[in-house]
């Protein structure tokens, strides 16, 4: 029998996992201090899919029952049994920063591991959702945020993409025939980030743009960004477009976004119609 304890990033990501679906009952420290003493009966790796079978002292309010979670990172299946043992099963591609920690322990040094370990402590779980009244509140203080001094005809986009027959002016104004947006809200349903797609009247078809894209300040660092990103593109094709368009400003502000667009591999172009000295307008082909 293996303490978990030689393995510290599944370790906490075990804990982690469990404070959340019993409501938070620990504090981050008292999470590493109690479950490094997890014992580990046996574990399976492989691409998609790491499960553990464990034991610990106590499982606090948790009752013999299987339990999911789902996030975007990882989706959890967890099942508790008698004398406090559990299976826990981490299933998602994008485990895969625990896959390479777990299957090349030995050859990373301490120094590496405590700060993803350090990274995975402060990483946010996150769900990408789509905006609505629960959510338009704290959606606009984000966006009013980052976003300074909005043109007064772009105001009311937010709530105009919740019913647009009470916002048929604002739809006209900005020459706008359909919009959606999404949100990523943490666990107890804070709005870290916004984005949407919408399409202009007078576009082809095959055209949508992406509008209002930005992440709350104290939750950068995360990919949250990335995952908004990836997930409106993902959107934009499951909806049969071809080509996403975008425009930001050339301003120190926003050089991260315009960095990441340009890693994707948005391409800068001059639209035909009359634009900002520091507007910048870029395209991407999704399909």
């Amino acid at each position: 029998m293996n303490k978990l304890e030689k393995y510290p990033l599944c370790c906490y990501t075990i804990a982690k996992t469990m404070n959340i679906i019993q409501n938070n009952i620990f504090n981050d420290d008292e999470l590493f201090f109690r479950f490094q003493k997890f014992e580990l009966f046996n574990y399976d790796i492989d691409e998609y899919c790491i499960s553990f079978i464990i034991k610990l002292d106590s499982i606090g309010k948790m009752k013999i029952n299987k339990y999911i979670f789902n996030t975007n990172y990882f989706d959890v299946l967890l099942e508790v049994f008698t004398n406090n043992k559990i299976e826990i099963c981490f299933l998602n591609h994008k485990l895969y920063f625990l896959v390479d920690e777990l299957n090349h322990i030995p050859t990373i040094t301490l120094k590496n591991l405590m700060l993803k370990l350090e990274y995975l402590i402060r990483k946010p779980i996150i769900n990408i959702i789509a905006l609505s009244y629960d959510t338009l509140s704290q959606a606009n203080q984000l966006r009013d945020s980052i976003f300074l001094e909005i043109p007064s005809i772009e105001q009311n986009t937010l709530n105009a993409s919740l019913d647009k027959d009470k916002y048929l002016t604002c739809y006209k104004d900005n020459k706008i025939k359909t919009m959606k947006y999404y949100v990523a809200c943490t666990h107890n349903k804070k709005v870290a980030g916004l984005i949407g797609l919408y399409e202009e009247i007078g576009d082809s078809n095959d055209i949508c743009w992406v509008g209002w894209f930005c992440v709350d300040k104290n939750y950068r660092g995360f990919k949250i960004g990335k995952d908004l990103l990836d997930f409106i593109i993902k959107k934009a094709k499951s909806i049969g477009k071809k080509y996403i368009h975008l425009y930001t400003y050339d301003d120190k502000k926003f050089s991260k976004a315009k960095e990441m667009y340009i890693n994707y591999g948005f391409k800068q172009y001059k639209p035909s119609f009359k634009i900002g000295k520091k507007d910048l307008y870029f395209k991407l082909k999704v399909a």
